[in-house]
């Protein structure tokens, strides 16, 4: 009888540990969406104090604090004059992963430009970080450079998460180029 009350506490136990992580897992998807949908907001209104919060701290590090990213960003805006993003969201949450100390996920951004009348699509991937446990996130476009690049900025990144190829087409929609569009990955 002891055996049997002492197996059903251990199966209890393994199945509420289950349960908890899944639970961590669904729970923190709908933050990082809002999350990056924030963002991408605050870029679209060209809020770039606000469009800071959500980068890479390093990344920040890198241009002299957030001010300066977001002079510089304001910047590099207006010497894209002729180009208009037509479409910028968040796209598919690909991976959610619990690393040491941290919460790490990769998610499409998804984004439509019209230049000189051609259509640009291209889908590229952003990493988030959350130190407390997926309440706040900040992210990173993970295919600038080569992947070795982005390394060498985010060596927290868990090894074990690949980060996807990015993809550009020309003379398509994004919408066009989405129906054919699968997640590949660098060898």
């Amino acid at each position: 009888m002891m055996k049997h009350i002492f197996q059903t506490c251990i199966f209890a136990f393994l199945f509420s540990f289950i349960s908890s992580a899944q639970e961590d897992s669904a729970s923190i998807s709908p933050r990082i969406r809002s999350a990056a949908d924030s963002m991408l907001t605050a870029f679209r209104q060209k809020d770039f104090r606000t469009f800071a919060r959500f980068n890479n701290e390093k990344l920040l590090d890198m241009l002299g604090g957030a001010e300066n990213f977001a002079i510089f960003m304001d910047q590099q805006m207006k010497s894209m004059e002729g180009i208009e993003f037509t479409v910028i969201r968040a796209g598919r949450i690909i991976r959610v992963t619990p690393y040491k100390d941290t919460w790490q996920c990769i998610l499409e951004q998804q984004t439509q430009i019209s230049a000189q009348g051609t259509v640009i699509s291209s889908v590229t991937h952003l990493v988030g970080v959350s130190t407390n446990r997926g309440y706040s996130w900040r992210f990173i476009d993970a295919n600038q450079g080569s992947p070795e690049q982005f390394r060498d900025i985010m060596p927290e990144l868990n090894p074990a998460m690949p980060v996807p190829r990015k993809k550009q087409v020309s003379g398509q929609t994004l919408e066009e180029m989405l129906t054919v569009y699968q997640t590949t990955y660098f060898p």
